[in-house]
This record gives C-alpha cells, structure tokens and sequence, in this order.
C-alpha cells in the first residue's frame, strides 16, 4: 500500500442468523413454507424467501432452522410455524434463505 492509502479497519463477522436446530428438506407447498424433517416429524416452517431456488431446495437437502420469536397460533396476527428456514447446505456453502 502507498503512503496515502488508506486502510481498511477490519470488518467484523456478519452473523446474519442463529440457527436452533436442522431438518431435511421435503417439499415446498407454496413460496412462503417448506416441510422439513425434524427429529423424524414432517414439520412445516416459515420460507422467508420466496424465490424458486429449484437448485437449492432439493430433496434431502440440509435445511438450517431458527425457531420463531413469536408464539405459534392459529390467529391472523400471529404466525403458523414454530420456525423459520435460515438457510441451505448446498455443497461446501452455507447459503442464507433470508434476504438482506
């Protein structure tokens, strides 16, 4: 580096998620839901991102889950799943399911 230039400080992790457990991806019913396996129980969570992503979510693909902040009931105003998909194993990658 010059004389002039400037240093970069070092960036600090970016911890995007945390997850709380992993399930086994099943199926996709709709753009907002995926089934997981969990613990061997077919579970269905919340899928923040509703792209298609065919090449992710993949039968037996690793899915990385952080459990819901708010109570789980069958009200409008709360929601329906006891966790969110965080994001895929896809090969060496962790890739995140939450848009940023």
């Amino acid at each position: 580096m010059g004389e002039g230039a400037l240093r970069s400080p070092p960036s600090p992790e970016l911890q995007l998620f945390s997850p709380d457990a992993e399930g086994r991806f099943l199926e996709r019913p709709n753009r907002f839901v995926i089934d997981v396996e969990l613990d061997g129980i077919r579970t269905r969570v919340h899928c923040p991102n509703p792209g298609r992503m065919t090449e992710l979510l993949v039968p037996g693909a690793t899915i990385l889950l952080e459990r819901a902040q708010a109570p789980v009931a069958r009200t409008p105003q709360t929601r329906r799943t006891a966790y969110t998909a965080a994001a895929v194993i896809h090969g060496e990658a962790v890739v995140s399911l939450i848009p940023v």
